[in-house]
Parts: C-alpha cells; structure tokens; sequence
C-alpha cells in the first residue's frame, strides 16, 4: 500500500524564492535623495541613492551626484551646478545584522529539512524584518535630518537650481525587501499551523 503524499505547504512552494529575492534586494536602492527641477514639478530625479550593501560594507552611494563626480575625476564633467561633496556612507551595523539574517535565512531554507526549516526561515524573517525597520527608521532619519538638508542648503545657494525641491525616502529595494520578509513570516507561520504540510 503506497503511503499518502505529503501535502506541499506555500512555504515549500515560494518560502525560498521570497528569502532569494530578500538577499537580492540589498543591491537595490534602500534610501534616496531627489530633486525636482522648479520648472517641471512632479518630475523628480535620484540625486543620491543607497543600497543595502552600501550600508553594509561602507560603499559610495549611486545616483546622479555620484556619477557626476566620478565624471569630474576623470576629466569628462566640469563646472556641475551643484557642488557637494559625496563621502562613503557610514557602515552601519543594523545593515550587516540585516544582510546576515536574509543570507542565514537562505541558507536555512535551502539545507535544513523539514519543520526545521520553516522554523529556521520564521526566525531569520522575523529578526531580519526588524533590523529592516530599524534601518527604516534610523538611516532615513538621518538622511532627511543630514544629507537631504545639506542638499537643499547648497540648492539654496546655487543661482540656477535656487526654487527646486528636495525630498529624501525609502526606495525599491526596502519596499521590496520589507514586502518579501513579511510574505516568508505569513507562509512560515502557516506551513507551521498546518501539521500535514512539509
């Protein structure tokens, strides 16, 4: 007598993707400053963005101010209508816990088996999720209260940017990421609930 199948939880079914796609979205802008030209209002455009491993490993933000700068340095751009100077953005610790946790969450639902790995996952998205609204919270504050405010002191300052707008939030990748770690917390939570899935 062949013995019954077990029933395939959604966990089993998109658990690991979302813990995938969670690790993928720290390469994706967290955080960014635009500008909105006073002119075309409503069209605004990244000035400044910052990854998760930005973050992480201490990297140079992207966006266009970057791009112009490593244009200068090389001879290509001169006499940019804004000048700020763009540091390194500070390692900060709840992105390293935060990226650890999203790649431990991947590991667990990728080599342990069973209930263990749904308990593993539940774990890591929970701890992961909470690092990611201290992030939130803490860079996005920071970055409003610091580099958002110093861009719109310079635009203030610049005769022919002087009316533009500037507004800093979070980006793609946090929105992703935020979205994604609920999702593997739901379906972890459920896979748990339900004895007969695997």
């Amino acid at each position: 007598m062949a013995e019954p199948k077990v029933k395939k939880s959604p966990w089993a079914k998109f658990g690991k993707a979302l813990h995938i796609v969670v690790v993928a979205a720290f390469f994706l802008p967290f955080f960014g400053v635009s500008c909105a030209d006073k002119d075309m209002p409503g069209e605004s455009m990244d000035i400044i963005t910052i990854s998760g491993t930005d973050m992480a490993f201490g990297c140079a933000p992207g966006g266009l101010a970057s791009e112009a700068k490593d244009q200068s340095e090389r001879g290509g751009m001169t006499g940019g209508s804004l000048d700020m100077k763009i540091d390194k953005v500070p390692i900060e610790p709840l992105a390293i816990i935060a990226l650890l946790l999203a790649v431990g969450g991947v590991l667990v639902a990728f080599l342990a088996k069973g209930r263990n790995a749904i308990m593993g996952s539940l774990i890591a998205s929970v701890l992961c999720l909470g690092a990611v609204i201290g992030i939130y919270f803490k860079v996005g504050g920071e970055i409003k209260n610091d580099i958002a405010a110093k861009m719109k002191d310079d635009i203030e300052k610049s005769s022919m940017m002087r009316g533009s707008t500037v507004d800093s939030g979070g980006r793609m990748g946090l929105w992703i990421s935020l979205g994604c770690l609920a999702g593997c917390i739901a379906l972890s939570a459920m896979a748990l609930k339900d004895r007969d899935s695997a």
